[in-house]
């Protein structure tokens, strides 16, 4: 069940949403209760699997 970057398929769907729904843009397109809305999450639930994803790609860069 696991993907690329070691990332779940719901980690990949909410980093994909988020992406695409503008939630990176500045200012912000759409806030994390409307994406979870969507996605028929809890908030909570979204900004748990959003910081899982994040943390794995940035994990998953060599700094050196």
């Amino acid at each position: 069940d696991i993907l690329y970057y070691g990332l779940t398929e719901k980690e990949l769907l909410v980093l994909k949403n988020a992406i695409s729904m503008g939630y990176f843009n500045y200012p912000r397109a759409v806030k994390a209760n409307e994406i979870a809305k969507k996605l028929g999450i809890s908030k909570q639930d979204f900004l748990y699997h959003l910081r899982n994803s994040i943390n794995k790609l940035v994990s998953s860069i060599d700094f050196d």
